[in-house]
This record gives structure tokens, sequence and C-alpha cells, in this order.
């Protein structure tokens, strides 16, 4: 019996030599894009991660942070009106 086992063993190794080398014939991508796809998950996991810390956090601690993201979002939209504005400025002056 145990010679049988065997060979059945070796039926399925060689099964499944045959399925590994046909995966990488499927999967051919250039440098640019195999980094733009680990790029991609690295931002999902941090994103994902940032999600875990706030379900942790208490309502007070969370509170806090949202507050901190209103503001730091709204210095931001300032920020970008200003450089905005001052491009206009700048076109405007160049012009003259």
């Amino acid at each position: 019996m145990k010679k049988d086992a065997d060979s059945s063993e070796n039926s399925d190794d060689e099964s499944e030599d045959s399925d590994e080398s046909d995966q990488p014939k499927k999967v051919d991508m250039t440098a640019a894009q195999k980094a733009k796809k680990e790029a991609k998950l690295k931002a999902e996991l941090a994103k994902e991660q940032q999600e875990m810390g706030k379900m942790l956090m208490t309502q007070r601690q969370r509170k806090l942070y949202q507050k901190a993201e209103q503001t730091k979002k709204a210095k931001d939209e300032a920020a970008a009106k200003l450089k905005q504005k001052k491009k206009a400025v700048d076109k405007k002056a160049g012009k003259k």
C-alpha cells in the first residue's frame, strides 16, 4: 500500500509543478507597473491603519482629532487661495 501512496504523491507533485510554471507567464508587469501597484497598496494600508486608529480612540480623543483635521484643512485651503491670488497679481504685474 505504501508504494501506491507514494506513486500518487509523485503524480500530484508533477501536476503542481506544471501549474506553477503557468502562473508566471500570466503575470508580466513592468517595473513601473509593479511600483505603482505597491504604492497603491501601501496607501490603502496606511489609510486603513489610520481608520483603525480612529476607531480605537475615545470619543474625546476623536473629537479633538477631528477638530485638528478641520483646522488643518481650513489652513491649507486658505494657503491655496492666497497662492492663486499671488499668481494672479504676478501675472498682472508681469503684463505691465
